[in-house]
């Protein structure tokens, strides 16, 4: 499936797609941020990519420069919100803040783009949760675990109802 590609996830901030390339190409951030082009007019540079970072936050909580804050952590999420990101990784672990509206994020075709996929491939999405851990259910032979966790009407259980793989995976889990 290779790097990012934004036909497939356009919603995805142009940080988020060099985040992406700088963990999945074993580069330095400052290295890519130098040849990207953030705002579509090729005027990329350490600066406005910061500013960008600034603005959205990081898609992984360990990225954080200060990752053991709290206060931090939850800035983070509340800039991701604020742009309608409402996944954050933690490692593997996925954090989301209900939106309390329709976000649009639960479609076929986003589905489809986390199917098969490596798991850091694209921004933060509770479909790579599931298409992991059913890949891993499917290699290794073993019964997967996933926690969903949250206060009463968090939307937990609307939460489920869109992780559900229609089609190829139907009645194999």
């Amino acid at each position: 499936h290779g790097g990012y590609n934004s036909r497939r996830f356009p919603a995805a901030s142009p940080l988020e797609r060099t985040v992406f390339a700088a963990g999945n190409t074993g580069g330095s951030l400052a290295d890519l941020l130098q040849v990207s082009d953030f705002d579509g007019e090729g005027s990329s540079n350490m600066e406005s990519a910061l500013h960008q970072r600034d603005h959205i936050g990081v898609q992984d909580a360990v990225l954080l420069e200060n990752y053991e804050s709290e206060d931090a952590f939850l800035e983070n999420l509340q800039k991701r919100f604020r742009a309608n990101l409402i996944y954050t990784y933690i490692g593997t672990v996925v954090v989301s803040v209900n939106p309390y509206k329709q976000v649009g994020i639960y479609d076929k075709t986003t589905m489809e783009t986390y199917r098969g996929i490596n798991f850091y491939e694209e921004p933060p999405h509770i479909y790579a949760i599931a298409d992991t851990a059913y890949r891993s259910m499917m290699n290794e032979g073993r019964d997967q675990c996933v926690l969903i966790s949250g206060e009463s009407g968090s939307g937990k259980t609307v939460f489920v109802s869109n992780t559900a793989f229609p089609g190829k995976h139907s009645g194999k889990v």
